[in-house]
Order: C-alpha cells, then structure tokens, then sequence
C-alpha cells in the first residue's frame, strides 16, 4: 500500500502550488540560486539544470510505503558532471519540524544516490571508462534552501542541536544539521539587488511593499508572478506590459489596488468632510463651510487610508489591505486600533 504525502504534513492535493511555478523555471531558480550562494554572480547557468521528480519514498513502521513530495529539485551539471543536487521548500507558516523534514528530504538523496552506486557496483559488464566516469560521479551534495513567505515572525531553531535541546552531554554526540531558512522580509537591500528579475520583484515586494521600485524591474514570466503577487495580496492585479527591451515591466502592476485606496479614501473624507461642511456652514455659512469642509475631509480621509496602508504594510499584513479599502467597518476598526484619525 502506497500514502502520499507532502512537505506539510498533509495529503497530496492540499499543497499550494503558487509559490512553485515560479520557481520551477530554470532562469528563476538560477537567479535565485545565485542571489543566495554566490552574491548574485552568474555562476549556476539555466543550461546546467535539469528537472528532478520531487518523490521519494521511505517504509513505515507499519510496512506501508510512503511518498514525501519536494517543492522543487533540480540537477546543477557542468559538462555531465553533477555538481549538486539543490532543492527548495516553500513555507507560508513558521514549522517547528522544519529541521526534520530538511534531514528527511536531504537523507532521502543520499539514499537514493547510494543505491545508484550499489547498482553500478554490481553491474557485471562495465567497460573503464565506464567505471572512470562513475568514480567521478560518486556521492554530490545536497543543497536545500526553505524559502519563508508568511507574515508571522519565523521564532522556531533551525539547527538539531537546538531543535532538540539536548544536555551538554548528548551534544557532543549527536551531530548537528542547520536549515538554510531564507525569510524574504528580512532581505537586506543588498541581498534583494543580487537578483535581476522575476524573484527580485518578488522579495522587493516582501520587503518593501507598497514602496518596492517595480518600474525598474522587467520580468521572464509576468503572469506566474503577477498569480503569486496575487496570492500575496489578495488582489486581482493586471499582466504588465511588454517593455521595448522584450521584457514585461511593472510599471502599473500595482496601480489598482492604490488607485481604489484612493477612491475610497477620497469618497470617505468628501463625507466626512460634508457633515463637517453642514455644521460649520450653520455659523460661518453654508457654501463656504462645505466647500472648505469637503476639500479638508478628501485630504484627511486619504491621509488616513494612507497611512493605515502604510502602517499594514510594514507589519507585512498584506491580506488585510483589500479589506480596509473595501469594507468600511473594518476600515474604521483599524483605524480607531492604531489612533489614525
């Protein structure tokens, strides 16, 4: 009997697959690869990846077979020479286990790889160089990188040592094992400009927020990010146009989400500043009052929005925004949390 299961813990069919289109390009997870391992240099080229199966299997103790499904694993080759094996998990909520899934993962390649070299060991017709190119092949790395999208701060250990928490006395013991855990929000800027395209809008964005220089950036695969962006915001956001260079830029990715902050920031104080403009309009005079009080309540009600927008953002809250610009109740809820007024 065969159960399948993904990197989450749950049932085939309940992963989220947005996160891995993207990344299942070659361009992409080079230019990641290489924002992260080698400060952005062009070192892993998009030629020498080839596509792996995410499966691996393992026995229970039951005797039943099971499945673990990866995110995204690729070959890196140069010249038929494997260099490593680098794999990606994507992670929306922080994982306290995540340690050991990574080794899980990581100890699943191996295996893998050693059952291939028991394999050509017994093989009983080999020629040299056969034998030559096998030795060269032998046991490749495995590299894994968990790249953390979510809002909540990521607070659990990364390493088995501290997992674990073990006595000074088992420690020296037990060998360690550390993930490589990527948190897009805490990406320096530095750290974001060692990518060049796609993931760079991405972790621009995850950063940044509202403030991220998307014109600048021309994309490979605008609808897969626009899908995650998406999925990040809450918003039905457009494709972004073809630049002259052949690319597609995202000069006006953002521009309805903010365009309907505006207008209802502007709908919100015209109305406010109406009722103001009536009561003012009673003592000083009613044309003068609404005029002034519209002009004041447009302004305030933007300036609010604004910076409720702002303050969301920076807390990395994004889902919330299209509730603020949509639903009033909300809107006015946050603000009296956070003293706007």
């Amino acid at each position: 009997m065969f159960l399948l299961f993904n990197q989450k813990g749950g049932k085939l069919g309940e992963k989220d697959v947005l996160e891995k289109k993207l990344l299942m390009f070659n361009d992409v997870f080079a230019d990641f690869v290489n924002g992260i391992m080698f400060d952005g240099k062009d070192v892993v080229k998009e030629d020498e990846l080839v596509d792996l199966s995410g499966w691996s299997h393992y026995k229970g103790d039951d005797s039943k077979h099971r499945f673990q499904d990866r995110d995204v694993v690729k070959l890196w080759k140069k010249e038929n020479v494997v260099i490593s094996l680098i794999g990606i998990e994507n992670q929306d909520i922080p994982d306290e286990d995540m340690v050991f899934r990574v080794i899980s993962y990581d100890g699943a390649s191996y295996r893998t790889q050693l059952v291939e070299k028991e394999r050509r060991k017994r093989k009983k017709k080999v020629d040299k160089v056969a034998e030559k190119s096998a030795e060269k092949l032998d046991i490749f790395p495995v590299i894994t990188f968990v790249i953390y999208y979510g809002e909540e701060e990521w607070r659990h250990e990364t390493t088995l040592h501290k997992r674990l928490n073990l006595d000074s006395e088992l420690k020296h013991y037990v060998s360690d094992y550390s993930i490589n855990l990527i948190d897009l929000k805490k990406l320096s800027e530095d750290d974001i400009n060692k990518f060049k395209k796609d993931f760079k809008l991405i972790a621009d964005y995850m950063v940044k927020g509202s403030k991220h220089k998307a014109d600048r950036i021309d994309l490979n695969h605008p609808e897969e990010v626009s899908e995650l962006i998406q999925r990040l915001t809450g918003e039905e956001l457009p494709i972004p146009i073809e630049s002259e260079e052949g690319g597609k830029n995202m000069e006006k990715f953002f521009e309805p989400m903010f365009e309907r902050a505006e207008a209802r920031g502007r709908a919100e104080g015209e109305a406010r500043g109406r009722a103001e403009g009536r009561a003012e309009g009673r003592a000083e005079g009613r044309a003068e009052g609404e005029a002034r009080g519209r002009a004041e309540g447009k302004t305030e009600g933007e300036s609010c929005l604004a910076k409720l927008i702002s303050l969301l953002m920076s807390e990395g809250k994004n889902d919330k925004i299209k509730d603020v610009v949509e639903n009033e109740e909300i809107r006015h809820g946050l603000y009296k949390e956070y003293g706007i007024s």
